[in-house]
């Protein structure tokens, strides 16, 4: 059991990883705003909005709230670096390195960690 999820966990991270790689290489780089800040239980939802080169507002949920809950610069009016595919501007991040990297690459060891222990026990 410690396999398949230690496989599944490790997958959700490099994939990530690949997304990652993916919308730094083709994506593009903006300012967007927190517009919303909403609360699932204890877990923020951080809302979006940013302009693309074609002037089409879009509004995205950030993703990965690890860096969220702890820090202030996530408050609604608050600006915000973002990194979004232009063929599919609705695909994109909040570009800060926790979003992009310190996630995916978590989630992936400790996904090879539930692999290797699935095999050593």
């Amino acid at each position: 059991m410690a396999i398949i999820f230690g496989l599944a966990v490790a997958g959700f991270g490099v994939f990530n990883i690949w997304r990652s790689i993916q919308l730094r290489t083709k994506g593009i780089f903006t300012i967007g705003t927190v517009s919303n800040v909403r609360f699932r239980g204890r877990v923020p939802n951080v809302f979006v909005s940013f302009k693309t080169l074609k002037k089409k507002t879009i509004v995205f949920r950030a993703g990965g709230w690890t860096s969220i809950i702890s820090s202030p610069f996530y408050q609604v009016g608050n600006s915000v670096p973002v990194l979004y595919d232009p063929q599919n501007p609705a695909d994109a991040v909040i570009y800060t390195v926790d979003f992009m990297w310190m996630l995916p690459l978590a989630l992936t060891g400790v996904g090879l960690f539930f692999v290797y222990y699935g095999f050593t026990h």
